[in-house]
């Protein structure tokens, strides 16, 4: 067959591939046929496998072509831009009679139609995806950290329509993952769910991972790199068309990663931001927990701060001692009683006075008995007011000359 080239030449940048001719429409004189072709490094080749089916259907009025082009464009978005596309170039091209135009017209109206149709299901596929990621957003803060990991993925799943979710812990450079959810309408993979156990990746085993703890960001991973720079135990068990991956970043540092894909369907880029909302949505969950842990100990240093008032008012007002009683531990004209120095403190400050006359700090103290660091220097102030002692050094000497509890030595008598 002789064909006869119809339209111009330009280049085709795509970064993907090295620089090739654009599409020109080539007529055959002898079917009518025009085909879609690239040319590159000088040879032209044909790229559509539908021009012929497309000449049947307009050129010779044949109704089951017509009918496999409609079948073939609603199964696949990629098959049915390529029909549309050749058939807006072959009503470009003039070369139809006024029949034929009419039956292009007619396709085209169709394929539009599956078009508009399909964008339709996208834009609702995406509205229940996001009134899913509200839902996370309202209750994912007052889910439990232990419970957070489980709600995660499933949610994921089940409300943002991925096939499967992964949740990893990280530490530093290292990570491990903790749990899956997989699709309900999915089957199988139960040798997947018992790899995904906890276990510690080893380390350069995924570049691709160890690479976002080390710049946190967002990763959409095509079906061509999950071959490469990916941990293989779990890609083989998987065999995902591509997944994306993102970071849960809490208080500056890389706490967790989500991984997602779709199973046997190519992953987008909404798709990645997606994730990246779902990634948000847990740092703030984890940052609310921790919130709430500092909040709680606050609480509880607070409450042991307002219980040895309470004590020291108590045994102020059960003492019944006047000022100069109290100034100069006796009573006038009685004979001096030898006072355990120990029984002027709480408890509590007797903890802390103790252990910070062993040498320790304040922040090992608050850490040893669970309290505040202003705590401890509140416990400190009291007890070197009530002793008389004025530095650590004192009260290291203070502390060494007392004997057993009963016998407190030289310092009172």
């Amino acid at each position: 067959m002789s064909y006869r080239r119809r339209g111009g030449r330009g280049t085709c940048r795509n970064p993907r591939r090295p620089a090739v001719s654009c599409r020109a429409v080539v007529f055959c004189h002898e079917t009518g046929e025009s085909m879609i072709t690239m040319t590159a490094r000088g040879r032209t080749t044909p790229t559509r496998p539908y021009a012929s089916m497309l000449a049947q259907a307009i050129r010779h009025g044949d109704d089951r072509a017509f009918a496999d082009l409609e079948t073939v464009s609603r199964e696949d978005g990629a098959t049915l831009e390529s029909v549309r596309q050749l058939l807006l170039e072959l009503l470009l091209a003039r070369t139809l009679t006024g029949h034929q135009v009419r039956r292009a017209a007619e396709l085209l109206t169709t394929l539009e139609d599956i078009r508009r149709r399909g964008i339709h299901s996208r834009i609702t596929g995406y509205r229940n995806r996001f009134e899913g990621l509200r839902r996370m957003y309202a209750t994912l803060p007052t889910t439990a950290p232990a419970e957070l990991p489980m709600a995660v993925t499933s949610r994921v799943c089940h409300e943002l329509g991925f096939a499967k979710s992964m949740y990893s812990a990280v530490r530093g450079s290292i990570w491990a993952p903790q749990t899956i959810a997989i699709h309900r309408d999915l089957g199988g993979f139960s040798d997947l769910r018992r790899a995904v156990n906890g276990h510690v990746v080893p380390k350069g085993a995924a570049p691709r991972e160890e690479g976002i703890m080390n710049r946190p960001r967002g990763m959409m991973v095509e079906y061509a790199d999950t071959l490469h720079d990916t941990y293989k135990p779990l890609i083989d068990l998987s065999k995902p068309q591509g997944y994306v991956v993102v970071p849960v970043i809490v208080a500056g540092n890389v706490r967790a990663i989500i991984h997602a894909d779709r199973n046997h369907v190519a992953i987008d880029s909404p798709d990645l931001e997606m994730l990246h909302a779902v990634g948000g949505a847990c740092a703030l969950a984890a940052e609310t927990a921790l919130v709430r842990s500092r909040i709680a100990r606050h609480n509880r240093a607070m409450r042991d701060q307002l219980k040895a008032f309470e004590s020291a008012l108590s045994d102020l007002e059960e003492s019944q001692l006047s000022y100069v009683e109290a100034a100069t531990g006796s009573r006038p004209g009685e004979v001096t009683v030898t006072v355990d120095p120990r029984n002027l403190l709480t408890a509590r400050e007797l903890q802390v006075f103790e252990l910070a006359a062993c040498g320790e700090t304040n922040a090992a103290i608050a850490e040893h008995l669970d309290i505040l660091p202003g705590t401890v220097k509140t416990h400190l102030h009291q007890s070197y007011r009530k002793l008389g002692v004025a530095n650590r050094a004192e009260a290291a000497a203070t502390f060494h000359s007392w004997g057993p509890r009963g016998a407190p030595g030289n310092l009172i008598g």
